[in-house]
């Protein structure tokens, strides 16, 4: 896989007046692919009948930006600063491909570099997609005696993804800040605060983030057979969505910084509210309209948080010294309204049969998987006891679901919130500890309460026999008793059958449901940095011939505390609907670095 990236701007500034400046820019994004693959005669893929593959596929990714900018920056007597900007820009984005393959391959000489020389060529397939984006922005900022400022902003955005009468918003936004650690009063008063600044602001940003042509509905080649002959046609492939719309988030934030003892300590306070309107997301329409996904604005959702930050310098001398940074993150979300019919909702990202993962409703937050109770796999005897109608034709050692209402049967009724990917709380801190010339520099990150629904168990601790698992999981499967089993063997069997969960080994009834079997706990501690460095003495450093000289040693991803059984807790699988679902992901790897720095 060859790859090429171009980024080039050329720019030009003019000087009108002392004040005033203008500004243009040209920017040329350019990113050009080739993979090229052949698979040789002596391998072939599994459930396919060809050998000898080749394929070629390109790519081309092109953007230029066109911007023109104003800038204002005046200042009037002592007292009052007056700034501003004004931007037009208007950018288009162009993405290509081509791929062609073909088979049956006599010699592995010429491997893909002469794929005319299969004997069964693919049907060649290009694409092309392009969309635009014109902006207006403006800002205007103003304070005085560096006491109180005022900003205002706002941008007119127009976006070729949407039809003419929604290709164009406005999103403004508004903040302001006191600094009451200036006021002479105030520094009187409490002259242990270096600093005390209140600040809001508001602000209204939009997302097109959608594919080009979601608005229409559009042609896909398809294939019919008229006479023994195949040939070659269009056919509708996207449900058109016309009444597609920007969407909205308005959001409101209230902050204080204070610092205290000459900055030894500070603290950060944010308190913010955030409201989306118009999610734009990709859902399934129902099977009679013969198409698989649909766009289209689903949802209004809020999120409320507050965020703290604290740092302190704890000790400060000579030869010695420690500081500690730290913040911590709260935040709560609530889908508010779907399309407004009463006891709606939404079930996403469908795992098999017709169990879904999630549900999206009015009231609740996302991120909320939705699905089955398990408690343990049947055996013999609780087959014996349950309803007729309740999992019916189960099998002993199959996995056993709660009838939480009682009613004898197995269905939606019986599917509850099992925990919510989204973290209770999160946050990170660092530390930095020196003495003399040693230095110890720390980051930790973590998350408290979040869930996992570990999607790659589906697959890797399937007892099904089609593929290899974890010997803990084999040994923990059900096993039915047989008369060929010894009385001590027959009672460790006994008691394993009546804790596991794990199903009996062969079955071929789909484990594939939401349930809270495949749900973990996220939560986790990591230590994602640490470094130890020591500045040699100066004293020594005469006989090296250098002015400076550090030796250090650096170690990422130390360690990882969690109950998590997955390769990595922070999974980030999913959409913004849909999250925390751990699809095999990849580990993350421990890494050491040992360093000199010289200066001579």
């Amino acid at each position: 896989n060859i790859s090429s990236h171009l980024l080039a701007n050329f720019g030009l500034t003019y000087k009108l007046t002392n004040d005033l400046k203008l500004s243009g820019l040209i920017g040329i994004t350019n990113f050009d692919s080739l993979l090229q693959n052949y698979i040789p005669t002596t391998i072939k893929p599994a459930g396919s009948s060809l050998i000898g593959i080749a394929s070629l596929g390109n790519s081309q990714n092109n953007s230029i930006l066109y911007q023109l900018q104003a800038n204002y920056n005046k200042r009037f007597g002592k007292n009052h600063n007056l700034s501003g900007v004004l931007v037009g820009s208007a950018e288009e984005f162009v993405s290509k491909t081509q791929t062609a393959a073909s088979s049956g391959f006599t010699s592995n000489l010429t491997t893909f570099n002469s794929i005319q020389s299969g004997s069964t060529p693919d049907v060649p397939n290009s694409s092309y997609t392009a969309n635009q984006l014109v902006s207006t922005v403006f800002r205007a900022s103003y304070n005085y005696k560096t006491l109180y400022y005022l900003s205002a902003s706002g941008r007119y955005d127009g976006s070729s993804k949407f039809v003419d009468k929604e290709k164009y918003a406005f999103f403004p936004s508004l903040s302001a800040a006191w600094r009451i650690d200036q006021e002479e009063w105030f520094k009187k008063s409490l002259p242990i605060v270096s600093e005390f600044k209140l600040r809001g602001s508001w602000g209204l940003v939009g997302n097109q983030g959608i594919n080009p042509y979601s608005t229409v509905s559009t042609l896909g080649v398809a294939s019919v057979v008229f006479g023994n002959q195949i040939n070659i046609g269009f056919a509708p492939n996207r449900l058109a969505n016309p009444e597609l719309q920007w969407e909205k988030t308005s959001s409101v934030n209230l902050g204080t910084d204070l610092s205290f003892f000459k900055n030894r300590l500070s603290l950060t306070t944010e308190i913010y509210r955030k409201y989306t309107d118009g999610l734009l997301f990709n859902v399934t329409p129902p099977l009679t309209t013969g198409y698989n996904t649909y766009t289209k604005n689903i949802a209004s959702i809020s999120n409320m948080g507050v965020e703290y930050t604290l740092s302190g310098k704890i000790l400060s001398k000579k030869d010695l010294s420690w500081s500690v940074d730290a913040n911590i993150a709260f935040n709560t979300n609530t889908v508010e309204k779907l399309t407004g019919a009463t006891d709606e909702f939404l079930d996403i990202n469908q795992v098999g049969g017709t169990s879904y993962l999630y549900r999206i409703q009015p009231g609740k937050p996302i991120g909320q998987f939705f699905g089955y109770k398990s408690i343990g796999v049947w055996t013999d005897q609780t087959i014996l006891t349950k309803p007729a109608t309740f999992q019916v034709n189960v099998k002993e050692g199959a996995r056993r679901y709660a009838d939480l209402n009682n009613d004898g049967y197995l269905n939606n009724d019986d599917k509850v919130n099992l925990g919510s990917a989204i973290p209770k709380f999160f946050g990170g801190f660092s530390t930095n500890f020196s003495y003399k010339n040693l230095e110890l520099v720390a980051f930790f990150s973590y998350s408290v309460g979040n869930k996992i629904f570990n999607y790659y168990e589906i697959t890797n601790n399937s007892l099904a026999g089609k593929n290899n698992l974890p010997k803990a999981i084999f040994d923990q499967r059900y096993r039915i008793i047989t008369p060929d089993m010894s009385p001590e063997e027959a009672q460790r069997v006994r008691a394993n059958n009546e804790i596991t969960q794990v199903q009996v080994a062969g079955t071929v009834l789909d484990p594939r449901e939401s349930t809270d079997y495949y749900i973990e706990d996220g939560s986790f501690l990591r230590c994602r940095d640490i470094t130890i460095s020591y500045l040699l003495p100066e004293k020594w450093l005469k006989a090296l011939g250098v002015s400076s000289l550090k030796t250090y040693v650096n170690v990422q991803n130390l360690f990882t505390i969690t109950k998590y059984s997955g390769y990595n807790p922070e999974v980030s699988s999913g959409s913004g609907l849909a999250r925390g679902i751990d699809q095999g992901t990849t580990p993350v790897g421990r890494g050491f670095r040992f360093g000199l720095n010289a200066n001579f």
